[in-house]
């Protein structure tokens, strides 16, 4: 079971990466917004439309301008809290078709069949879809990493549990051999 699993997920990043390099091609994002669309950037500074902007940039932005608790949103470690009571998370993903779709803010695979559930303390929730931000739109200890796929999950009665993981880009060793 064990090697299942983690078979599945070599394949999702090679996917993952995959859709990342066909898909993405710039830092400067879009979201379209009333039939138009709307730049905006992660970056700070006057002029460079980043999250202090974002409550001018579109009427239907202002609630960005006047909140304290919304995104983008820097996880400190030291912030973090464990809850083993949550139990392990058990997944079991399958194959199904899906869409891709690039919004200009996100990238989004919707599934059109079932995709597979998690478990977490004997609740069951539906893979349904899930999407990414490039570059990712949460830092961690003031680091941005090359994107973060968020996985929301719909239970039956319309609850939603949202989870992600972190995908950073590295230079290997080029003297390793994949069979070392």
């Amino acid at each position: 079971m064990a090697g299942r699993q983690t078979k599945q997920a070599l394949l999702m990043v090679l996917w993952l990466s995959t859709c990342m390099f066909i898909l993405c091609s710039s830092a400067s994002l879009s979201s379209r917004v009333g039939g138009r669309n709307i730049s905006f950037t992660y970056k700070e500074g006057k002029g460079e439309r980043g999250p202090k902007e974002w409550g001018s940039l579109s009427p239907k932005w202002r609630a960005c301008g006047n909140g304290k608790l919304q995104s983008p949103i820097d996880v400190l470690s030291h912030g973090v809290e464990v809850s083993p009571e949550l139990g392990k998370l058990q997944r079991d993903y399958k194959p199904a078709p899906a869409t891709v779709k690039n919004s200009g803010h996100d990238i989004m695979v919707k599934w059109k069949a079932d995709a597979g559930q998690i478990r977490v303390n004997e609740t069951y929730y539906k893979l349904v879809q899930f999407h990414w931000h490039t570059p990712s739109e949460h830092t961690f200890n003031g680091s941005r990493f090359w994107f973060l796929p968020n996985f929301p999950k719909i239970y039956i009665t319309q609850r939603t549990i949202l989870s992600g993981m972190i995908i950073n880009l590295f230079t290997h060793n080029k003297t390793t051999k994949l069979d070392d």
